[in-house]
């Protein structure tokens, strides 16, 4: 290699070594710039960066590259020249040498694919659809190969797609529609709010007269439940009927209502009023406990079936049990629900109690239909003290948080007077 350093060296390449020079003044910038800013020195070595690659491009030429040899432009070349001259017998020869081996592994006859090629060209036809698309490279270093068919483009307008035919399913629409009118005879009310859904039914409690698929009985039979004459509907008083105004003999159910201050009446009732004075009967001198409460159920209930429990104050304190079994006081105010008694009349004074009157001496009645409502119980405190059930002064053990603010449950047993099994679909 020629020194730079000496001039007119005989065998110098002027251009090698205008290249050289130049990669010799990049390395002294780079050193020179280490102390300088960095991205001073990065513009100055991207300008002689890209001046050593425009003078190295000028120097070595790229590499030129030829596109592949393919079977089907060759052939299409053939069809061009008539057979049996020299230019056909050389093109035939070189597909020959090219791709011969590699159709005759794939199962092609050449002869047969230039007489198909031929007689498509010569018809207007597609020489593709009979020619297989077999490459080769350019340089003929490695085997030909068969690659799928190239991409058409398209040279029409698009066809116009045509909308889809919507074909109801003829069975699910005559199910719909009967379910519709199945519905809209049963309602018995009609909503003008925006979110009810039409067919909808949005009645919350059944009808008192005979609509759409409702149907309504008044009979009734004095029937003894418990001791207690009541009126219902028996099953042959019912003829199919659904509702009933006096309730279902057949349709007998439980209920578990609770009851906060707020919701119950009577004397000991928060600000009650007493109808004949307009006085509070507080400010007549009654005190909660001195007076009676009053709660009104859902349903006219089986009177013996009523069990009530009140949340009772002992101020005085209590017992509890601890983790290993052993008791221990509780000072302070501990409530907790007890079972108040139902009163029975002519009851003579000092009769022993049962297990459950011994934790009370309370009482309650049950309406009877005369002077109170049949819906009405009567809670009469006796002296008692009766509260909401709060954490307020209250043990761990006895507080139920499910039911804060409760101050009495009942329990009952009630006929309804609606059978859904009843109504009629048709």
């Amino acid at each position: 290699m020629a020194n730079l350093k000496v001039p007119n060296l005989c065998g110098a390449n002027a251009e090698f070594n205008a290249v050289q020079s130049k990669f010799e003044s990049l390395r002294s910038d780079a050193v020179a710039g280490l102390e300088s800013e960095a991205s001073s020195l990065a513009s100055t070595l991207d300008l002689s960066v890209t001046s050593l690659t425009t003078d190295l491009r000028d120097l070595i030429p790229e590499v030129p590259s030829l596109p592949d040899v393919n079977l089907q432009s060759l052939i299409t070349s053939l069809s061009s020249f008539t057979p049996g001259t020299s230019e056909y017998i050389t093109l035939l020869n070189k597909i020959k040498t090219d791709f011969g081996t590699e159709l005759t592994a794939s199962g092609y006859s050449l002869d047969t694919l230039v007489t198909n090629a031929i007689t498509q060209i010569g018809g207007g036809g597609d020489l593709c659809s009979v020619v297989p698309n077999f490459v080769k490279s350019a340089d003929g270093l490695t085997d030909a190969k068969e690659k799928s068919s190239e991409s058409k483009q398209p040279d029409k307008p698009a066809s116009e797609e045509k909308p889809s035919t919507v074909v109801k399913n003829k069975n699910l629409t005559a199910d719909k529609t009967a379910n519709e009118a199945r519905v809209a005879s049963m309602q018995v009310e009609t909503s003008t709010d925006e979110d009810v859904v039409e067919g909808t039914i949005t009645s919350t409690t059944p009808p008192t007269e005979s609509t759409g698929a409702y149907k309504v009985t008044d009979e009734s039979s004095e029937v003894t439940y418990d001791g207690n004459a009541i009126e219902v509907t028996t099953p042959a008083e019912q003829d199919r009927k659904n509702i009933s105004t006096k309730g279902l003999a057949k349709r007998k159910s439980k209920l578990t209502e609770y009851f906060k201050l707020t919701a119950v009446g009577g004397r000991s009732a928060p600000n009650a009023v007493d109808s004949v004075t307009g006085k509070t009967w507080k400010e007549l001198g009654i005190e909660p406990g001195q007076g009676n409460f009053t709660v009104d159920l859902k349903h006219i209930p089986i009177p013996d079936s009523v069990k009530v429990s009140a949340n009772w104050v002992e101020v005085e304190g209590g017992w509890f049990e601890k983790d290993d079994g052993t008791f221990a006081a509780i000072e302070g105010t501990v409530q907790e629900f007890r079972r108040v008694p139902k009163y029975i009349r002519n009851k003579q004074p000092g009769t022993p109690k049962t297990l459950r009157e011994r934790g009370t001496d309370s009482i309650f009645t049950v309406g009877t239909g005369v002077s109170e409502p049949q819906n009405q119980v009567n809670i009469i405190p006796q002296g008692e003290i009766w509260k909401p059930h709060t954490k307020t002064n209250n043990h761990p053990v006895y507080f139920i948080p499910e039911l804060e603010g409760v101050i009495f449950k009942v329990t009952y047993s009630y006929f309804e007077n609606y059978d859904p099994g009843l109504v009629e679909t048709g």
